[in-house]
């Protein structure tokens, strides 16, 4: 498998929709520095070997950057994308990857690192494990979500991706007092969500009118070391055929106008490029990103072939996997700034912190993101949010067309709309969901919002402005319930209440989705 992502399959065609699984372990009770933070590259390499995916760069943010909210190792993968902070980690992948497959050695690693505070075990003993370490790793986690959007192509997947139960069969061999959800129409569009937590015995219920009361509390009150937790996701499909003109890629011809966005010298020699130099480019001939200094984090984050070109190497020889993937990063680079990725969240950030992206371009077509973003500043007026990521990956391809968009960036209450270049920057998730959904013009979509229903955290920033998480949680899930989109309809409205956490779903049709079918021969 190369930077180009996985191989081609004549049998049909490919499966956008990601497995999400996110586990939150317990600090270790010793004062072991180590964290999954300090695992490296080549030992998480080893881990999504099983789940067949490979890294392609690494984005870091340090301490200094997220201004109190924890910071986090950003992992672009051929197929998704890994979000690792220090006792919390968030897989995503994509296509026919056996996602879960991957969690025993997780927990096995986990195990090594947090609790006996040693380095990760080297492969062949992740290889070999008899799941004792496993299951000891298990225990250390606090809570787990596992999440997926029902398969376009269900009959493609492997292992125990095959079936919905089968994965909750799985999950529960680790994980006690699971419950699994399924959120939307069996026979349409619908969510899939598994849930466990420690000492999660008590039943939940609810009296809100409005309200669809889970059966099985599956997570209690979130833990001492929580923070305001919040994941928007929006899940497309049916894009519009104009807005996936973007994501198709020819291969470069030799031509002097490959120049232009294949062959950036800066991108060669940093992949990772700020936020605020892809959004300055944007207005310039190639808009391709620029970092014309590597900064520490991008080393220590080691993120690769594309960093570890020095600067003014174009004329050194490289190999035809550094090529692509040098290739992939400055096409990435150049399509966000053009369809406007660059600019989300990337207003009145202060000077000493800064935004990241890292983009790739798969060619003949498909796109991937990944951004860590620092907290706004606070200022008097204008927007204000928190520290956070978000993630974007494009299928284009009109009988499987794809896009999902998700992010823990959280708007602050106090939020306005910026001024000047920064006007059309979203300032609240109302404004952010529907400039997603202008960028991809989905046919279809679904929206979840997940949030902690906790307002007070060990973890969180002292500053007054992010206090009031409850406040913030309660608006942000008015917003979405009450969400309308020109052009849409909506089709279906849930709303989840667990201890601990609430969960908002809805999903929408754009008006013209017959017409649009007829266009792309989906009809």
């Amino acid at each position: 498998m190369t930077a180009n992502g996985p191989p081609a399959d004549p049998s049909g065609p490919f499966e956008g929709p990601e497995k999400l699984l996110e586990l939150w372990f317990s600090p270790p009770p010793s004062s072991s520095s180590l964290t999954l933070r300090s695992v490296s590259r080549d030992s998480w390499q080893t881990i999504l070997n099983t789940v067949s995916c490979t890294i392609l760069s690494v984005l870091t943010h340090s301490p200094s950057d997220t201004k109190g909210s924890p910071p986090c190792d950003a992992y672009l993968l051929s197929e998704s994308s890994m979000f690792v902070f220090d006792h919390k980690l968030i897989l995503k992948t994509c296509g026919t990857t056996t996602l879960l497959l991957g969690l025993e050695h997780i927990l096995h690693l986990a195990h090594h690192v947090l609790a006996l505070g040693s380095s990760p075990p080297l492969a062949n003993e992740l290889q070999a494990g008899d799941g004792v370490d496993a299951r000891l790793g298990a225990q250390l986690v606090e809570r787990v979500f596992y999440s997926r959007k029902s398969f376009m192509f269900p009959d493609r997947q492997k292992g125990p991706h095959k079936d919905w139960m089968l994965e909750v069969a799985l999950l529960d061999d680790f994980f006690n007092s699971g419950a699994a959800y399924t959120v939307g129409k069996m026979n349409g569009d619908h969510w899939l969500l598994y849930m466990a937590g420690q000492d999660t015995s008590s039943p939940s219920s609810s009296s809100s009118s409005t309200t669809i009361p889970a059966p099985l509390a599956a997570i209690e009150s979130p833990p001492h070391n929580d923070n305001e937790d919040q994941t928007l996701e929006i899940l497309m499909t049916h894009l519009d055929p104009a807005a996936t003109q973007a994501f198709y890629f020819a291969p470069p011809s030799g031509g002097e106008e490959d120049d232009d966005s294949a062959r950036s010298t800066a991108v060669e020699g940093n992949a990772h490029a700020t936020l605020s130099a892809v959004h300055q480019q944007a207005t310039t001939k190639g808009g391709a990103a620029s970092a014309d200094e590597p900064t520490d984090d991008d080393e220590e984050a080691d993120p690769g072939p594309i960093s570890s070109i020095p600067n003014g190497s174009v004329g050194h020889a490289l190999t035809e996997e550094q090529q692509s993937n040098n290739r992939g990063h400055a096409l990435g680079a150049k399509t966000s700034a053009e369809i406007g990725l660059a600019s989300l969240f990337s207003t009145e950030i202060p000077a000493s912190q800064k935004n990241q992206l890292d983009a790739f371009a798969f060619e003949p077509c498909g796109y991937s993101a990944n951004a860590l973003i620092s907290p706004s500043s606070y200022s008097t007026g204008g927007v204000k949010h928190t520290a956070g990521y978000w993630t974007v990956h494009v299928t284009p391809e009109p009988e499987c067309s794809y896009a999902s968009f998700e992010t823990n960036v959280r708007f602050l209450p106090g939020s306005t709309q910026a001024q000047g270049e920064g006007e059309k920057a979203p300032h609240n998730i109302t404004s952010l969901i529907r400039r997603v959904v202008d960028i991809f013009q989905p046919g279809k979509m679904s929206i979840t919002l997940f949030l902690s229903s906790s307002s007070s955290s060990d973890d969180q920033p002292s500053s007054s402005v992010v206090s009031g998480g409850k406040e913030e949680a309660e608006t942000n899930a008015m917003a979405l319930d009450a969400l309308v989109l020109k052009g849409y309809r909506r089709t279906d409205r849930i709303l989840y209440e667990f201890e601990g956490y609430d969960l908002t779903f809805v999903t929408f049709e754009h008006v013209g989705l017959g017409e649009r079918k007829v266009r792309m021969g989906l009809a």
